[in-house]
C-alpha cells in the first residue's frame, strides 16, 4: 500500500528544502504538487452478521454499504442470518 501523505505536508517539506535555492523555482514545483491526485486509503472489508458489523460490533438495522462506526466496506458480503 502506498504511503499516505497530505498534499500540504509535501508542499511544506518542499518549501523548506527550496528555501535559499534558486529564486522562483519553488512556484513551479508547488503547482505540480498541487496537481497530484489524492491517495485514498484502502477500506477494510466486513460483513453484517445478525445486523452487527463483524469488525467492530456496530449494530445497524438498515445494514448500509459501509459501517457507520469503523467504515468497513460491507458491499458484496451477504448477511449470514438468512
Amino acid at each position: 500500500m502506498a504511503d499516505l501523505i497530505s498534499r500540504q505536508a509535501a508542499i511544506d517539506a518542499a518549501q523548506k528544502w527550496f528555501d535559499g535555492l534558486i529564486v522562483g523555482s519553488f512556484d513551479g514545483l508547488k503547482k505540480k504538487l498541487e496537481a497530484v491526485p489524492p491517495v485514498q486509503p484502502e477500506r477494510k472489508k466486513g460483513k453484517w452478521i445478525d445486523l452487527q458489523c463483524n469488525q467492530c460490533g456496530q449494530v445497524d438495522m438498515s445494514k448500509p454499504n459501509f459501517c457507520p462506526n469503523c467504515g468497513c466496506d460491507m458491499r458484496g458480503e451477504q448477511d449470514e442470518d438468512l
